[in-house]
This record gives structure tokens, sequence and C-alpha cells, in this order.
């Protein structure tokens, strides 16, 4: 991703965030971004936004249950993770 792209990704954040009144300076956007990749890498490609909005979900859950909100990001994105990495040695190396 360009520079110039990567700034438009931030600015947009910043406003979706705002306008859905989360503050923008608790958000990780580059392991979004890398979660993102991963998903479309692990699965198919439309399975990035799914992937980060089920993350959202679960974030929010934990979160309404009392967890730190970066304790909850960091346990979605781990999940996440083994996930994917559970596919890739599944399929002897290649990605499914």
């Amino acid at each position: 991703m360009s520079d110039e792209d990567l700034t438009a990704v931030r600015n947009w954040a910043g406003e979706v965030a705002a306008a859905l009144g989360i503050a923008p300076g608790g958000i990780d956007l580059d392991e979004v971004l890398s979660i993102a990749g991963l998903s479309a890498r692990a699965a198919v490609r439309p399975a990035a936004p799914v992937t980060t909005y089920l993350m959202g979900l679960a974030v929010g859950r934990s979160i309404a249950a009392g967890a730190d909100p970066a304790a909850a990001f960091t346990a979605s994105v781990s999940a996440v993770r083994t996930l994917a990495a559970s596919r890739h040695d599944s399929a002897d190396g290649e990605p499914a």
C-alpha cells in the first residue's frame, strides 16, 4: 500500500471512528490491516471485511463483559492468527 493510500485509510478510519463515537487513538490500524490481509490469504479476499467485522463484534462483547479493550483486541487478533495458521498447516504449506 502506498503512503498516500495509507494516509487516506487513516483519515477515513478517523472519520468513521468519529461518526461511530469511537476514540480514533485506540485503533491499531496497522494490525487491523494485517489481519485483513491474512484473512484474505487464508480464505478468500472477501473474508477480510467479514473477519474484521467479526473481530469488532468479539471485542465489543468482551468489553461489555468487563474486559480491557486492548486485551480484548489482542485476544481477537491471536484467535484469527491461530485459525489462519491452522488452515495454512492443514494444507501442506499452502493457504486454504
